[in-house]
């Protein structure tokens, strides 16, 4: 029972994070974009080195699209299906 409360809270919280634009969250949604533009690279020079004729510039807007697009349906997903399902007072899910 512990866990579920646990998991109920946490979902709260990432919806918050994620769905929301909480102030509570804002340094760290400015501080998230600001790994992506330092991550984004690095990932496309690696797949760039792994594929031969790969031209980094092919690398990183391939790496950019398939990332942006799993992100989008992935915090879309989230923020729909915890959208209905949440309990209508939020204190309750704390």
């Amino acid at each position: 029972m512990y866990w579920q409360e646990v998991i109920k809270a946490a979902e709260a919280e990432l919806y918050e994070l994620l769905c929301t634009k909480s102030k509570k969250y804002s340094t760290v949604r400015k501080h998230g974009k600001s790994a992506i533009k330092h991550w984004l690279p690095i990932f496309a020079a690696f797949l760039a080195g792994t594929f031969t004729g790969l031209t980094a510039a092919a690398a990183t807007a391939i790496v950019a699209f398939v990332s942006l697009t799993i992100f989008r349906l992935g915090v879309g997903t989230f923020c729909r299906l915890y959208s209905e399902t949440a309990p209508k007072n939020p204190e309750s899910a704390r």
